[in-house]
């Protein structure tokens, strides 16, 4: 190969691996120098110069002048050495000239093999680098094959993988198509880098919501939080930085157009749209919605919430398998304990006769209170499902007192209730 078409070739290659014209030189010099010590021994000084206004490639051998050669892959007698140097003295170093002619046919197959073995390695090294970097961004790809394990994507001279717990429930991949997904991790194999994608991951949403919507790109709109249930429900929480732009209306569009786009790309997964807020019971009842809440009761040591909603709204804010409620924890960050109005009623007015010790009670007499005492009975609320055969049975408690204490009872919870009432 003329010189000039070599050093061609060395552009050639740069251009289609993308690779740095000089890391092919080094290379290509490294595997001269790898054929040199192949026929001279491993320990052989060698050097390779390559010109890159003629494309002239020369190889020499460092040789050090010694009185007993050792190692001939780097020293030299003094006899010998006069072959090249006349007046050569021991200590001396000489460099002897071949050219790669001299090394035959098969040192040049074997120059090329190191040559693309060096280049190859790069390339990995350099598509890992490349897609590493993207992780967490979104990337389109051609389906290659679909597996029981996932899907393959072609991205050129890259492997990608979406792992079947990565794919759409109920989505239909198959060989030909484009789709995009998010680039979740990217793994070293020996050949070479695999992409791991995703599109099932919450980012593959907030990125969607960023390509898709000029004021989330431009942050004008900020994503707080997403939470996922891949191909049925999610939900994003919004805020806006601009007091004149509505995030929701933002993101949703007119009569649903921008949001329609995304959730065709997620085969048809409900997106619900929250505005957050920073008052917690407020953000809390917007994420359970459409359920109308009634009351929100905050722990923040605990960081727990109790929600009451009245008993035509508890199905809306479960929702199927729960998946409503599921959703609003992962997105507010709190844990959620859904109570009915009547089971918070049931639930005050237990903690009201809890507190309401019989001794307390203007109904009863002490010795009533002696005997229900001696018996476990101490508050209204240990007379809650007792009955008055239970009573009787106690010693002392006869029917006429046993009726006594059910009637205070009873006007006890009638009087929390009626108070309940007017809060």
């Amino acid at each position: 190969m003329p010189n000039l078409e070599m050093w061609n070739l060395f552009s050639d290659i740069s251009k289609e691996r993308g690779i740095e014209k000089g890391y092919v030189i080094e290379t290509f010099k490294i595997s001269l120098a790898s054929v040199v010590r192949k026929k001279f021994g491993k320990t052989a000084e060698v050097e390779v110069d390559i010109s890159e206004t003629t494309g002239d490639i020369k190889l020499y051998r460092t040789m050090t002048v010694v009185s007993s050669v050792e190692d001939n892959a780097f020293e030299i007698s003094k006899n010998d050495a006069k072959e090249y140097k006349k007046n050569a003295k021991i200590g001396d170093t000489i460099k002897i000239e071949y050219s790669i002619a001299e090394f035959g046919r098969n040192a040049i197959i074997l120059v090329k093999q190191v040559l693309f073995q060096g280049i190859r390695q790069k390339e990995k090294e350099i598509n890992y680098d490349k897609f590493h970097s993207k992780v967490g961004e979104i990337i389109n790809g051609t389906v290659t094959q679909v597996t029981s394990k996932g899907v393959y994507l072609n991205l050129g001279r890259v492997e990608a993988f979406i792992p079947r717990t990565d794919v759409i429930p109920g989505e239909r991949l198959y060989q030909g198509i484009s789709t995009r997904a998010l680039i979740k991790d990217v793994e070293k194999t020996p050949r070479g880098p695999r992409v791991v994608l995703s599109r099932t991951h919450p980012d593959y949403l907030k990125k969607l919501l960023e390509s898709e919507i000029p004021e989330v790109y431009e942050k004008i709109v900020d994503i707080i939080s997403v939470a996922r249930d891949p191909g049925n429900r999610s939900k994003v929480a919004v805020y806006s930085n601009d007091d004149k732009i509505d995030p929701v209306g933002a993101c949703v569009g007119v009569r649903g157009s921008r949001i329609q786009s995304i959730v065709r790309e997620l085969n048809g997964e409900n997106i619900d749209v929250i505005q957050w807020s920073i008052d917690t019971g407020l953000f809390v009842s917007r994420a359970l919605s459409p359920a109308k809440i009634y009351k929100t009761i905050i722990n923040e040591e605990d960081k727990k919430i109790t929600v009451i909603i009245p008993e035509d709204q508890l199905s809306l804010a479960i929702g199927k398998n729960g998946v409503n409620t599921r959703l609003a924890n992962k997105l507010t960050g709190w844990s959620i304990d859904i109570l009915s109005k009547e089971e918070y009623r049931k639930h005050i007015e237990e903690t009201k006769l809890s507190q309401l010790a019989l001794r307390d009670s203007k109904e009863l007499s002490k010795g009533t209170i002696d005997k229900l005492e001696r018996e476990g009975y101490f508050t209204f609320q240990n007379l809650e499902e007792i009955q008055e055969k239970d009573l009787i049975e106690i010693p002392g408690i006869g029917k006429s007192k046993a009726k006594k204490i059910l009637k205070a009872y009873e006007k006890i919870t009638r009087e929390i209730e009626e108070k309940d009432k007017t809060e």
